[in-house]
């Protein structure tokens, strides 16, 4: 290991720890010299915050579709005791397969337990029409339903009044949403 370039080592494929040890450089202008600094120390000094924007995009499949009214599917998971999911935007993209789907109705996304709302997905009349779309939203919670109710929940997207039947089309979920420590 000693002789590998940091480019070289093994990528950390989950979220560091405040107790995890980072390489930065130091006084990069006149002297620089590498030094270590923990997640905890990086955090503290305002340039990695829980706060920040982050983006996951889900592949739902012709399946998933049909399925996803008695099987959601997560599509944030749970972040921790204390802390709470809000999304900020939704985009989705649609690819029309060549049969469109019948029944069904609006997809959104829901809170894993509750089913309180987080996001409108697609007009129904989308989801079973004959073309692309691509529809943005933004996060909505129901009136009745309180940041309480989501904290350390995972975010599901499901078809909540009916299934979809027969398509075979395609869609993509682009979402942006922030974790939140109370």
């Amino acid at each position: 290991m000693a002789d590998q370039k940091i480019t070289q080592l093994t990528e950390l494929a989950e979220t560091p720890d405040d107790a995890d040890i980072l390489a930065i450089v130091d006084d990069v202008a006149e002297t620089p010299i590498t030094k270590k600094i923990t997640v905890a120390n990086l955090k503290a000094a305002g340039g990695v915050t829980e706060e920040q924007l982050k983006t996951v995009t889900v592949s739902l499949s012709a399946a998933n579709i049909i399925s996803m009214y008695a099987t959601p599917i997560q599509v944030i998971a749970a972040p921790g005791a204390g802390k709470v999911v809000t999304i900020d935007q939704v985009v989705w993209s649609f690819t029309y397969g060549g049969t469109a789907f019948t029944g069904g109705a609006v997809p959104r996304i829901v809170e894993e337990t509750s089913s309180a709302l987080m996001s409108y997905g697609p007009p129904t009349a989308g989801m079973t029409g004959t073309a692309d779309f691509i529809e943005v939203g933004r996060a909505q919670i129901d009136t009745n339903d309180t940041m309480l109710q989501v904290v350390n929940k995972a975010m599901l997207v499901t078809n909540p009044t009916g299934a979809f039947a027969d398509g075979n089309s395609t869609m993509k979920l682009f979402i942006r949403y922030r974790i939140i420590t109370l």
